[in-house]
């Protein structure tokens, strides 16, 4: 029996100290988690997502995107799902 991971982790840097918020959405656009909703200081940050919803139950393969807000600016970006 083969282990398999089912995560990623999504780098992002703080220039000063900031709100963060990051969160993953599904296809239809309903979050499904929140990673970080704090306070972060200057830094290189590594957030690690496990496939999972805000309530510890996995995921389902498909496509799946995670919003980075900063100080009021977003980042975007997807992420494919396989299992």
């Amino acid at each position: 029996m083969s282990a398999r991971w089912t995560e990623t982790t999504i780098p992002y840097e703080l220039m000063r100290e900031s709100r963060v918020e990051l969160s993953i959405f599904n296809v239809a656009g309903r979050k499904i988690r929140t990673l970080v909703d704090a306070v972060q200081l200057v830094g290189s940050y590594h957030v690690t997502w496990d496939a999972r919803d805000d309530t510890g139950r996995s995921v389902a393969s498909g496509v799946y995107f995670y919003r980075l807000t900063v100080r009021g600016a977003e980042q975007k970006g997807k992420m494919v799902l396989l299992r």
